[in-house]
């Protein structure tokens, strides 16, 4: 183990501190996970087990559906297997692991990586299934869409889980509603 306890409860201090005065939940996280390196050795150990619970309360403060997608797919992928070697450990974080894995299908699946999404969705089935990615000249949604009515024959469960980000999807591809639209807003560096 590298550093002194007393080291540590400062910098766990200072990430509480950082982490109650950042207010966007997505810089939270990024709090959380740019803390993990010099959390993670010391996780399993007992004299850490308070640090571990105050942890895994902040993060389950951050994680939610819309926090995540402001994330980066590399950011979302750290914090997903940050939230599985809690799990694997004890931590019952079931509910935060599952939002973040299927949110992080959703981006798979926008970024055209279909494979990577249906796998993510499949750990959450009795029964995973294989799906064929469709042929590449579709489009990301097109061929998602496809995914969805081979999955909606394949396996009921699979379908369950991805109907949802179909319909989100579908609706963020209208860029005209009734009662508002849709713009892409872009800062500067």
């Amino acid at each position: 183990m590298t550093g002194s306890i007393l080291q540590f409860a400062k910098d766990f201090e200072k990430l509480k501190s950082d982490f109650a005065s950042t207010k966007q939940a997505d810089l939270q996280i990024l709090l959380l996970i740019s803390f993990w390196p010099k959390f993670e050795d010391k996780i399993t150990d007992p004299k850490f087990e308070p640090y571990k619970d105050e942890y895994i309360s902040m993060l389950t403060m951050a994680v939610s559906e819309s926090n995540l997608h402001d994330l980066k797919i590399a950011d979302h992928i750290e914090l997903y297997n940050i939230i599985n070697q809690l799990f694997q450990i004890g931590c019952d974080l079931y509910g935060i692991e599952k939002k973040a894995a299927i949110n992080l299908a959703q981006k798979y699946f926008v970024s055209g990586e279909m494979q990577r999404g249906i796998e993510l969705c499949n750990r959450f089935i009795e029964k995973p299934v294989e799906i064929d990615s469709p042929d590449d000249n579709l489009s990301e949604f097109d061929s998602f869409k496809e995914i969805c009515e081979k999955a909606r024959a394949a396996n009921q469960e699979l379908y369950n889980i991805l109907f949802p980000i179909l319909v989100e999807w579908k609706a963020i591809k209208e860029p005209v509603k009734f009662d508002g639209a849709n713009c892409l807003f872009v800062e500067k560096d």
